[in-house]
């Protein structure tokens, strides 16, 4: 490849531009309004790395690190550890020309995956201020939209009131499509959960279920099988992970013809999968926005939906998927982005709102530079 070309597989990237960049890291740690229940595991809090790169223009832009617990293969510290030796490669302490970034993220050693996703989240972030590949695709309409689902995730054994006023919020934020967490109690309860949820935030809903790979075959048959007798399953789109062994997936459809979507953590062959109606992707889990873009065209051309879905990132992360969103067209699939109503502030100085089940373009552009940078810490 001669000097300056840029990279075919990392197509939103000038390399040349950012040859002179520098990098800064900073760390973050944000409270949860309520627990957040991983795998069985509850978090009260999420902290994670900013990226910042300074270009040669002056232009910076911000990438976001946050391994999810008990998801990313990774963690925190491992994360860390990582960001602090690409910095160091970077920046050049004596003056010479540090290791180009084309090496670090494009050469063989493969960076873990949420590292991967900070990298590459910063330079996407950097060639929308440029006029390059994301900035077209995402236009200038200032009414251009991302739609989003909502997400109920309640406790077992919520209480009639918890359920009620998880879907007023729903009501109120104005989301078509919802993701309840399901799994998590017996199946009837799950049943009884949705149809107060149904009952208090209308019919008009479509539901997308996600069990986490909670069920044997037996139980994930045993609801569906009261979904239909109850006509929720008219309003389901699909259910997400329902089981812990994934070989009984092409059983559980031919059973029940319900839809079914896997997330990428989901070794199975897509195109071998003609039951499968959708594939999640949280570009932090998956590895960054290229394999993400890979994972995208893949899905489309076996007929699978891909949707796009976060990793409860901060506000930079939201803003960053929902633009990547827009560039691959898939912005009306409804991307699991709702996931900010669980922090009880942002690295944001200006916290991104959803109306009508939307998160606007516009705003999303205008979050990914505003930095809050009283809730960063520098990290040597």
């Amino acid at each position: 490849m001669r000097p300056g070309e840029k990279n075919s597989k990392f197509f939103y990237i000038d390399f040349e531009s950012v040859k002179n960049a520098a990098m800064n890291l900073y760390s973050y740690e944000l409270g949860l309004i309520k627990p957040l229940a991983l795998k069985g595991n509850l978090q009260k809090n999420r902290r994670g790395i900013i990226v910042e790169m300074i270009f040669h223009d002056g232009t910076f832009a911000f990438g976001e690190i946050s391994p999810l617990p008990f998801f990313s293969q990774e963690s925190y510290e491992d994360a860390l550890k990582q960001a602090k030796k690409i910095r160091d490669k970077f920046n050049s302490e004596s003056g010479k020309p540090g290791e180009s970034m084309q090496e670090i993220i494009s050469g063989n050693n493969r960076l873990l995956p949420s590292v991967q996703t900070g990298i590459e989240m910063a330079l996407l972030n950097y060639s929308f201020y440029k006029e390059t590949a994301m900035k077209k695709a995402v236009g200038k309409n200032p009414d251009d939209f991302v739609l989003l689902n909502g997400l109920i995730s309640l406790r077992a054994g919520a209480s009639d009131k918890e359920i009620e006023s998880e879907a007023e919020r729903i009501m109120e934020k104005g989301y078509k499509t919802v993701k309840i967490k399901v799994g998590r109690q017996k199946p009837d309860d799950d049943i009884s959960m949705i149809k107060r949820i149904i009952s208090t935030a209308g019919g008009d809903l479509r539901l997308r279920f996600d069990a986490n790979c909670s069920w044997d075959l037996e139980t994930a048959m045993y609801f569906v099988k009261k979904l239909n007798c109850s006509k929720i399953a008219q309003a389901t789109d699909y259910i997400e992970d329902p089981l812990k062994n994934t070989a009984d997936l092409e059983c559980l459809y031919k059973q029940t013809g319900i839809g079914i979507a896997v997330d990428e953590t989901q070794f199975i062959p897509i195109k071998t999968c003609p039951f499968l109606k959708a594939v999640i992707i949280k570009p932090t889990v998956a590895g960054g926005f290229e394999a993400a873009s890979e994972k995208i065209e893949y899905c489309k051309s076996a007929g699978i939906l891909p949707v796009l879905s976060s990793s409860f990132e901060t506000g930079l992360g939201i803003a960053s998927i929902a633009l990547f969103a827009r560039m691959k067209k898939l912005s009306s699939a409804a991307a699991g982005l709702a996931t900010l109503e669980w922090f009880g502030s942002d690295i944001l100085n200006n916290k991104l709102t959803v109306k009508n089940g939307r998160l606007l373009t516009a705003d999303a552009a205008a979050a990914i530079s505003d930095m809050d940078f009283n809730k960063l810490k520098l990290i040597n």
